[in-house]
């Protein structure tokens, strides 16, 4: 598992759906400009040559067949970094693993040649 243009666009989905809902007034664009998902929850990608281009509700069930709920959680930085450590705690370039977190709104930086625990940068 790794970064991938679906993990992408779903995370990215997360936070603009909270964002056209979101009433904060003049201050801010949004409450939650960060979403995680773990990529092992995505379970396949869109032949984008099928049904003329369109994307069916049947696609949709097939990339993300678990009917999750989207929550906002308010979190401290801490623990995004924790939850972070975690996504790679038993990552290598030879075996993937289903708790590597796709994500929106972040950059980050992982260093595999650390210790588990020391890999975010």
């Amino acid at each position: 598992f790794r970064e991938c243009n679906m993990g992408n666009l779903i995370t990215d989905s997360f936070v603009h759906a909270n964002a056209i809902t979101y009433n904060g007034g003049t201050t801010s664009w949004t409450d939650a400009s960060v979403a995680l998902y773990q990529g092992g929850g995505i379970r396949a990608s869109i032949d984008p040559t099928s049904a003329d281009g369109n994307i069916t509700r049947m696609d949709l069930d097939s990339v993300l067949p678990f009917g999750n709920t989207l929550y906002v959680v308010p979190m401290p930085g801490s623990v995004l970094r924790e939850a972070l450590e975690h996504a790679v705690h038993r990552y290598s370039l030879t075996q993937g693993y289903g708790e590597f977190l796709q994500m929106s709104g972040l950059q980050v930086e992982f260093n595999l040649g650390e210790d588990v625990g020391y890999r975010v940068g």
